[in-house]
């Protein structure tokens, strides 16, 4: 199966909320590495609600803007503004993702 497939079956209706550019190229590329690693199968429902999660409360905090009290979140978002397309926001997106999805996995929680 793709990425994409996989993206598919696994957002399948909820693929509407993920709406920025940036936020998709992270997904995809945690998917892909998760899929090359062998380590997906049977979180995907958790990946679904991490993300969509995820999504919810980055968009909180950017919407607070000065008054945004989450530093991981915050300086997540300014990978996804500035330089969104360029190598090392991309790196460093998927660095912390994978951080906050492995402690959802641990926690439940956002981080």
């Amino acid at each position: 199966m793709s990425v994409l497939d996989k993206l598919h079956s696994i957002f399948s209706y909820k693929a509407g909320e993920i709406t920025n550019r940036a936020s998709v190229v992270s997904i995809y590329f945690l998917v892909e590495e998760m899929i090359q690693k062998g380590v997906l199968d049977g979180k995907e429902e958790a990946i679904q609600d991490f993300y969509i999660d995820f999504l919810y409360n980055l968009k909180e905090q950017a919407r607070l803007g000065i008054d945004a009290t989450d530093r991981f979140l915050v300086a997540y978002q300014s990978k996804i503004i500035q330089a969104a397309d360029s190598k090392t926001s991309i790196a460093e997106r998927h660095d912390r993702l994978k951080e906050a999805f492995e402690y959802y996995l641990d926690t439940g929680k956002i981080i």
